[in-house]
């Protein structure tokens, strides 16, 4: 850009030089003319020898301007004292009688200068004006902003399409005298609009400023307004439409917003997969579902780290990761994986437990909760696995079965009715004889009342036995118990 700037200034130069060489030329070519032929003249203005160099100054005072003028005017005041004025050949002057007529020539040529430089000065502004003019009605023609003229008491006499559709207004309503600035301006910018009024009539012209005006239909547009005085209390106002840029702003303001929630949303995930004591797995939207993040529980669990398990499929989770059934031997299909079911059926997925196999050959238990994640529209975008190790629990589940079963032997053996019951009185075991006493199965009897398998009267006989037991106290009685041998 900067190297066609200076390529283009010596032309320009060049160009103006060359319009007033051919100015100069033109005042010399002029005055040559002239003395040329007076010379050749001589004899019939002989009394008036200055005549034809009246033409060359207006010629070249025509053409050329003040300067040109004036140098024709100097050349030809010599010329005539040099050629015409007694002595001859002699810029002498030695009669008073010749001097006043070159005088008189000297001003008389330097008015028409003068003038004609005061016709060029007119005829140039008149140019720009109507330039000036043709662009101004250009614009206001373009509608791409809106123009109005208006006075100081209000009304907008005159307002091009742009400035009417933009607050829905007619032709007909401007010419009925319909809108004025006052009711075109709401109550809140009333005291703004003042003060621009109030800056035109000092300085001529006013700050463009930010306000709304109402519309036909009573909702408001916001715009940028700019006047300018053009005399005889008559404004011109230049009015551009804000509600895209506006509305462009709030776009970017609620674009900037979204980013910072996401930033938020971002900073508190990576916070939660950090430190929460659970393995979450995340994974992104359709057609694969990959997974996107891990927490890091997650990783220590499955023994990898998170840029192995990052961008995986299912049908790769399934391959990679060492999954099992809870028999420990047979490997899920893709049907079979909760992460599958939540993100193609949108399935959610409770307590479902799978063995997983990790790199070092270690074996863990896992319970795994997946939810869908639906965007507004409910389609499926992804989903959430929130699983847990719960091979401890498991293992002691297995050992309290053990337990369980070792002390079921030891009661089944003795030959006295053994039985054990909750808080609640309800049985939670008994032995092999008590299932006998009554002819009742433990199944049958498991979760029973005390006085659903005693039957009342045998209850109310126990029941004060019964009641400090399950207060702590050590209790032991002899006494006749009338049983009953069915179930209520």
């Amino acid at each position: 850009m900067a190297h066609k700037v200076r390529a283009s200034e010596p032309k320009n130069i060049f160009a103006g030089g060359r319009e007033q060489l051919l100015q100069y030329t033109v005042a010399l070519l002029s005055v040559t003319l002239a003395l040329g032929a007076t010379l050749l003249l001589k004899t019939f203005l002989t009394p008036t020898p200055a005549a034809l160099f009246f033409a060359a100054v207006m010629v070249s005072a025509w053409y050329g301007g003040l300067g040109p003028g004036l140098l024709t005017t100097v050349l030809s005041t010599l010329a005539v004292n040099y050629f015409f004025f007694e002595p001859v050949y002699s810029l002498n002057i030695i009669n008073i009688n010749f001097l006043v007529p070159l005088l008189v020539f000297m001003l008389t040529a330097g008015l028409i200068s003068l003038l004609n430089e005061s016709r060029r000065t007119s005829e140039a502004s008149l140019k720009s004006l109507r330039e000036s003019e043709a662009r101004f009605g250009r614009l206001t023609e373009s509608n791409i902003i809106g123009v109005i003229v208006a006075n100081l008491n209000g009304l907008i006499i005159e307002a091009n399409d742009a400035f009417l559709q933009m607050l829905n207004y007619t032709r007909k309503d401007l010419r009925s005298g319909r809108i004025r600035w006052g009711e075109i301006t709401p109550p809140e910018y009333i005291e703004v609009s003042e003060q621009a009024i109030e800056e035109l009539r000092i300085t001529g012209s006013c700050k463009p400023f930010e306000q709304e005006y109402i519309r036909k239909d009573g909702s408001q547009v916001p715009v940028l307004i700019g006047f300018v005085n053009q005399g005889d209390r008559i404004i011109i106002g230049f009015v551009l439409d804000l509600s895209e840029r506006q509305a462009a702003l709030r776009e970017q303001q609620a674009a900037l917003r979204e980013r910072k929630q996401a930033e938020v949303s971002q900073s508190i995930l990576q916070m939660l997969l950090e430190h929460v004591p659970e393995g979450i797995t995340i994974t992104d939207g359709p057609p694969d579902f990959p997974i996107i993040a891990n927490s890091k529980l997650a990783q220590e669990l499955l023994g990898r780290p998170d840029e192995s398990l990052v961008g995986m499929t299912s049908g790769n989770y399934v391959q990679s990761i060492g999954l099992f059934l809870t028999d420990g031997v047979t490997r899920p299909t893709l049907e079979q994986l909760p992460l599958y079911r939540a993100t193609r059926y949108g399935e959610t997925i409770r307590d479902e437990e799978c063995i997983i196999e990790r790199p070092d050959g270690t074996r863990i238990t896992a319970i795994a909760n997946v939810v869908p994640i639906r965007d507004s529209q409910s389609q499926i975008i992804g989903a959430i696995d929130c699983w847990r190790d719960i091979t401890n629990r498991k293992q002691m589940e297995e050992t309290l079965r053990q337990r369980e079963t070792e002390l079921r032997l030891i009661t089944d053996t003795l030959p006295v009715l053994i039985s054990f019951v909750d808080s609640e009185q309800r049985y939670r075991l008994n032995n092999r004889a008590y299932q006998e006493w009554f002819g009742h199965s433990t199944a049958e009897v498991y979760g029973k009342y005390l006085w659903e398998v005693l039957g009342e009267s045998a209850y109310q006989v126990l029941r004060p036995y019964v009641e400090q037991a399950l207060a702590g106290e050590q209790v032991s009685f002899e006494g006749e118990v009338p049983y009953k041998r069915t179930l209520a």
